[in-house]
């Protein structure tokens, strides 16, 4: 199974905390919010999974996540 993740947005209703970067990566409870996202994508199966990134910072989204192999995925 394949899975797809919106990592997009400008956050604007959650500034000034997403001046900096995507708002899918700001840190509840000790990790970015898009990770608890593929985190239950995983735990549901899903080993494929395409992140599609918005245009406010998407470099680092790539740096973070890289192939996603660390999670147990393969992200694209």
């Amino acid at each position: 199974m394949k899975g797809v993740v919106l990592h997009g947005g400008l956050g604007t209703r959650l500034r000034p905390l997403t001046h900096t970067g995507p708002k899918q990566l700001l840190r509840i409870a000790g990790k970015p919010v898009s990770q608890w996202v593929l985190e239950d994508l995983r735990e549901a199966g899903v080993r494929d999974v395409a992140i599609i990134l918005g245009n406010l910072a998407p470099e680092r989204v790539v740096e973070y996540y890289g192939d996603g192999s660390w999670l147990g995925l393969r992200a694209r």
